[in-house]
């Protein structure tokens, strides 16, 4: 509903423009159908997800959408007994209620489902979503737009989905089941009205689902729907995966650009990084969304341990997929030469001597440093007859 008492709008006959306050219908509906087109407008330029204006976000809403987005936006209004009711039907339009724009506390989740991708009898969907507080409202209304009956049809309604939220606890609540003003537990599923909605004022935080059950479609093309949600919500999105990446080995002390970092449920904005137990990550850089299932990045291994590394994923919404041992750092070297210049020679004493003695060194000096068999990664007093037998020889056999 909307304002329709002695409300005054444009007016005039001819060529005067001028006002007039009427009360009636002839008000009502106009100011209901200016914030339909408004609604409209707010998906096309793009606004949804991310509350600001991006084209590439831009989609056509359904009728069922923009009638679902109007609904969830409406509040009780006051003086009225009973909410749902005849008198006001789902409340007194509050536009701003529903619409989310960058900085909102109360968000906004849809889904525009087409009969093409609709449901068919005994189907059923489910959405998850977490309501993070009990600070904002949580509404939640479901519309499809059915098929016309036949003339004089009675009943004249078709195909029945029915619209099912289930809490944290495991609560349930049907559609257009309400006592006092909000949604209540128990009570029967709605069979006739192709709008059905829920609302609690203070929902529990927590892990919640929608599930739209299709009890009857009898109709050859499926049946499509419209969802909205509204609160201090946020979508569960789907955990990601990986499968593989390319190149997965990279030589120690450069730098890998990885071109294809393939899997599934990727998003804009994941971060990747390399693990191993006992290690310091490494960090990817210029990280890139190609899609939900590419990535791309760039790694610098310098000092990075020689042997296979986990890589791992992790979504902006601080989901993560690991890829065990997915990617190896190779580590190069000619034995005994620790200064790397290809040489074995005085000017690699004074290196392999004060890595014996910290026990340290870079991997490549390492590397180089050891000498005896079977090989340990480490400079020890194991290797200091073989480096001496190397410098003697200008090399190791």
């Amino acid at each position: 509903m909307a304002p329709g008492c002695n409300t005054v709008s444009a007016g005039g006959s001819g060529t005067v423009c001028t006002t007039a306050s009427m009360t009636g219908t002839s008000m009502a509906s106009p100011a209901v159908a200016g914030a339909g087109l408004l609604v409209r407008e707010y998906y096309t330029d793009g606004f949804y997800p991310s509350g600001a204006a991006n084209a590439s976000d831009g989609f056509t809403p359904s009728g069922a959408l923009i009638k679902a987005t109007l609904i969830n936006s409406a509040v009780d209004a006051t003086g009225i007994t009973g909410y749902p009711s005849t008198r006001e039907g789902y409340g007194r339009l509050l536009l701003d209620n529903a619409l989310y724009f960058t900085g909102d506390a109360r968000r906004l989740i849809v889904k525009d489902v087409r009969n093409a991708n609709g449901m068919t009898t005994g189907g059923s969907t489910n959405y998850n979503f977490t309501v993070a507080s009990a600070g904002q409202p949580l509404e939640v209304t479901l519309v499809w737009t059915e098929k016309e009956a036949t003339l004089n049809a009675n009943p004249a309604y078709i195909n029945n989905l029915n619209l099912v939220v289930t809490a944290p606890d495991n609560s349930t609540y049907l559609g257009n089941v309400f006592t006092a003003g909000q949604s209540s537990t128990g009570g029967v599923a709605d069979a006739v009205n192709n709008t059905e909605t829920f609302l609690l004022n203070a929902p529990a935080a927590g892990a919640w689902t929608v599930s739209i059950n299709a009890a009857a479609v009898n109709t050859a093309t499926p049946q499509g729907f419209a969802l909205v949600i509204s609160g201090d919500v946020s979508e569960a999105l789907p955990v990601p995966n990986v499968v593989s990446i390319d190149p997965a080995t990279g030589e120690t002390d450069a730098m890998v650009s990885v071109t294809d970092l393939h899997g599934a449920n990727f998003q804009n904005g994941a971060t990747v990084k390399l693990a191993r137990t006992s290690y310091p990550d490494i960090p990817g850089s210029s990280v890139g969304y190609v899609s939900a299932a590419q990535l791309t990045c760039s790694f610098d291994l310098s000092g990075a341990e020689g042997g296979v590394w986990d890589v791992i994923v992790t979504n902006p919404d601080n989901q993560t997929a690991t890829l065990a041992g997915g990617f190896d750092v190779t580590v190069t070297c000619l034995k005994g030469d620790l200064n790397n210049d290809t040489f074995v020679n005085g000017d690699d004493i004074a290196l392999f001597v004060t890595d014996l003695i910290n026990g340290s060194g870079t991997v490549r000096q390492r590397c180089a440093g050891d000498i005896a068999t079977p090989r340990d990664s480490l400079i020890s007093a194991d290797d200091v007859a073989g480096f001496v037998d190397c410098l003697l020889q200008g090399g190791c056999p």
